[in-house]
């Protein structure tokens, strides 16, 4: 039996990766994150998916900068190169 009918969730939906050059990925953000969450990247090809903790960010001009707006890019630094299409989220 349930306590409650309501959908349960443990992750949140960020962002995806446009591209990614020299260890950064540029991330299109639909919600906010900060450089103290933990965050997941995930991609259709399950190997390549990584975990990232205290992610360092960086806005348009490459200035590092504590959290993302929603609805911009920001970029992110990554250990090597990520695919386009990557999921982006972090755990609520």
């Amino acid at each position: 039996m349930y306590d409650s009918a309501s959908y349960i969730r443990d992750w949140q939906f960020v962002g995806n990766i446009l591209n990614s050059e020299n260890g950064l990925a540029l991330v299109r953000s639909y919600h906010k994150i900060t450089n103290q969450d933990e965050i997941e990247i995930i991609f259709p090809d399950r190997r390549f998916d990584m975990t990232i903790c205290k992610p360092l960010l960086f806005d348009e001009n490459m200035k590092e900068i504590e959290f993302t707006k929603p609805n911009s890019c920001f970029y992110l630094k990554v250990e090597g190169h990520v695919p386009e299409y990557g999921i982006v989220r972090k755990e609520l």
